[in-house]
């Protein structure tokens, strides 16, 4: 009996890492989307979409490694 009840456990741990990492893969990408409006690089916007539609929540490591990314310019005349 306690197998049973341990191997549940384990399954329902799974299912709610699993929902949580869809929860936040979903908010990865609606960030992503706002994101690539604000930065003033068309190839950081698309990179950052691309990387938050193919590693969900890992998206979050990448506005931390690139400070500028997400950032409001005042000059969008260039795009790369």
């Amino acid at each position: 009996m306690a197998v049973i009840e341990l191997a549940f456990g384990v399954w329902a741990g799974l299912f709610f890492l699993a929902v949580l990492w869809a929860v936040l893969g979903v908010y990865a990408f609606v960030k992503s989307l706002i994101c690539a409006t604000k930065t003033p690089s068309l190839l950081k916007g698309v990179l950052g979409i691309t990387l938050a539609i193919i590693f969900g929540p890992l998206y979050f490591i990448y506005p931390m490694m690139d400070p500028t990314y997400c950032k409001a310019s005042s000059d969008t005349s260039h795009y790369f």
